[in-house]
């Protein structure tokens, strides 16, 4: 046999712990042999002598023998392990069915490789550092690799016995390979990032909607005080600039909170009917700025596109982040397509997604002609904290935002994507016949509403903000009743139930919700107009029972305007 060079003879068997962290440690599995005992049995009572050096005895006891070799080489063949004899230098010796398998070789090409021949070349160094260990039985139970030129390294697991082979020493050698193994491993190990990052998603919204009913409350109260400066201020005066300054300031902390609530899927959300192909109209100019010059955008909308009922802030987020995606995704410029149809969901399309239902739906596609995206970055696409920016340059929060939006909207979501040729992401929201009211001119042209002299009853439990809506509403010829909570609140109203024309109450209190207050009062005069406010509701706190009721609801913070043409809205209703 050649003699090898002083590396090559320190070789190990036919695969090797991981380069510089070899693992002694037998995993769970470890506990039972890999192969069956029966079979090292026979290879190592064969080994003692082979059946070529048997003398010529007679034929009976020839044929017994031929019979226990024929019983050998079937178990040996038939074992799920690969089974390697190798001499003390590392050359192969004799191989099962198994081996040639893992190799992708037969067995006249695997005897008397060396087993620097069938690891990576990476390992190989330390192969030759501690195959003497190996040979010894040592280092029994450690995962490595394996090499085959067709798959690459192959991860396995291995265990080694010294025995004796044809009258020398040798090395019994057990292989498993554990390449499902790993990949279920990968695959529960995904899965439980998938829960922290969920985890962390929960926590981020758990914090946001404690922080964002008591935010938004102050923040409804620097809007209201800011508007009345503005409203008595004179214009390009610097006391009326730097007031301006501090509603912006307060707009903008109003979108951080937003942008939590949005993230975490807890944001209040105020459907509308929309037509989408109108709503895209008017963000074309936003979104040419947004996505620069270099990047030509295409429109290709349906005509005869049915309605939506959406919260209209929301799907102009899910737009401007499907655009974003689609710029960092083309940064030499390139093309975006924008799509609109309407399209039926099958039960058989349904079934490929588990977030899809079937039904009509309103399609909203982005297509553009980026890097596009492998398997395993499509597969983690829509996670939170997942990006594939360079540090500092993304969040990882875009599409995660986009994937909790059309949840909350009861629709879903499809990306498909080839790398080189780009992405495409398509949204489908619910359907509906209803075409959506437009404005009339008088709504549009409307710039103070005033009161006619109705009677409201409020009911906020934050007395800043309850002293500065009843200002609000007084100043513009309504007549206000206030309460801090329901109890109160309805003691006021028994009093005089047929006087109040609107109830204007907060969703929090602190001895019942508003919904249930508003039902309270509309049992004793059916005629009472409802309108509700909140920072902060999710399901628990009844916001589908508000639609289904039919009531009003008004996002704090909310400036002056908003609340007066809110409430003109309502009891305008009477003339209708």
């Amino acid at each position: 046999m050649p003699s090898w060079d002083a590396t090559k003879t320190s070789g190990l068997a036919s695969c090797w712990a991981r380069s510089g962290a070899i693992s002694s440690r037998a995993p769970a599995s470890s506990s039972r042999s890999l192969t069956s005992p029966r079979v090292e049995r026979c290879v190592m009572m064969f080994s003692i002598m082979p059946i070529e050096n048997v003398p010529n005895e007679a034929p009976k006891k020839r044929s017994e023998i031929d019979a226990l070799e024929q019983r050998f080489r079937l178990l040996f063949d038939s074992s799920p392990d690969a089974i390697f004899v190798e001499d003390t230098d590392g050359y192969v010796l004799d191989v099962n069915t198994e081996a040639c398998r893992l190799h992708g070789m037969t067995r006249d090409q695997l005897v008397g490789k060396h087993v620097l021949d069938l690891v990576p070349p990476e390992a190989r160094d330390e192969v030759s550092r501690e195959f003497p260990r190996l040979a010894k039985g040592e280092l029994d139970g450690v995962e490595g690799f394996s090499f085959a030129a067709d798959r690459g390294p192959i991860p396995v697991e291995l265990r080694t016995r010294p025995i004796e082979y044809a009258g020398k020493a040798a090395i019994l050698l057990h292989v498993r390979d554990i390449s499902k193994r790993r990949q279920a491993e990968e695959a529960l190990h995904r899965s439980e990032e998938q829960l922290r990052h969920a985890q962390r998603l929960e926590a981020v919204g758990t914090l946001a909607s404690g922080l964002a009913h008591d935010f938004n409350n102050l923040m409804t109260v620097i809007s209201c005080y800011s508007d009345l400066l503005l409203h008595g201020l004179e214009e390009n005066t610097r006391l009326h600039q730097d007031t301006q300054e501090i509603r912006k300031a307060s707009n903008s902390a109003a979108d951080l909170t937003r942008q939590l609530l949005m993230f975490s899927r807890k944001q209040i959300v105020s459907p509308v009917l929309l037509d989408l192909n109108s709503l895209l109209a008017e963000m074309e100019s936003l979104l040419l700025r947004l996505i620069g010059e270099d990047i030509e955008v295409v429109h290709n909308h349906d005509p005869d596109l049915r309605s939506v009922r959406v919260d209209r802030g929301q799907i102009e987020q899910v737009v401007m982040n499907l655009a974003i995606n689609a710029r960092d995704a083309m940064p030499r410029g390139g093309r975006l397509t924008i799509i609109t149809s309407n399209v039926v969901l099958t039960e058989a399309e349904c079934r490929l997604d588990p977030d899809a239902q079937p039904g009509n739906f309103v399609c909203l596609s982005t297509e553009d002609t980026g890097v596009g995206m492998d398997e395993e970055t499509l597969d983690r696409v829509l996670e939170p904290y997942f990006t594939t920016k360079e540090l500092g340059k993304g969040t990882g929060l875009g599409l995660s935002v986009v994937y909790g939006i059309v949840k909350k909207h009861e629709g879903s979501i499809s990306i498909s994507s080839t790398p080189g040729r780009g992405s495409l992401f398509r949204v489908y929201l619910p359907s509906v016949e209803s075409a959506p009211r437009q404005p009339s001119k008088e709504q549009l042209n409307l710039e103070k509403p005033r009161g006619k002299g109705e009677r409201i009853l409020l009911v906020e439990d934050h007395s800043e903000i309850r002293e500065i809506s009843e200002r609000i509403l007084t100043e513009n010829n309504y007549h206000v009743e206030s309460a801090a909570n329901a109890a109160d609140a309805v003691e006021l109203f028994e009093k005089e139930a047929d006087a109040f024309d609107l109830l204007f109450s907060d969703m929090i209190l602190a001895d019942t919700t508003g919904l249930d207050l508003a039902e309270r009062l509309r049992a004793i005069n059916p005629e009472l107009y409802v309108l509700l406010t909140s920072g902060y509701m999710d399901d628990k706190l009844q916001l589908r029972l508000i639609e289904e009721k039919g009531y009003p609801f008004l996002s704090k913070p909310y400036a002056n305007m908003e609340l007066l043409r809110t409430i003109r809205r309502e009891l305008d209703k009477r003339a209708d």
